[in-house]
């Protein structure tokens, strides 16, 4: 049974979870990017990063 859910994509640190927000806000000190944008692009990789390890586990 393949079930969807939301994910809230999360960086891990130091053994703890870090959210994406956090991380967009460290990167947009320095660049030119808002950091809606860099979490748009966080959010965006994690998803593309959980369909590419399960398509290697064999799920569909």
């Amino acid at each position: 049974m393949n079930s969807r859910r939301s994910i809230t994509p999360q960086a891990i640190v130091l053994g703890r979870p870090m959210e994406t927000t956090t991380i967009a806000c460290d990167l947009t000190r320095i660049s030119t990017i808002s950091d809606r944008d860099i979490q748009s692009v966080l959010v965006g990789v994690s998803g593309a990063i959980h369909t590419r390890m399960a398509e290697d586990r064999g799920e569909s």
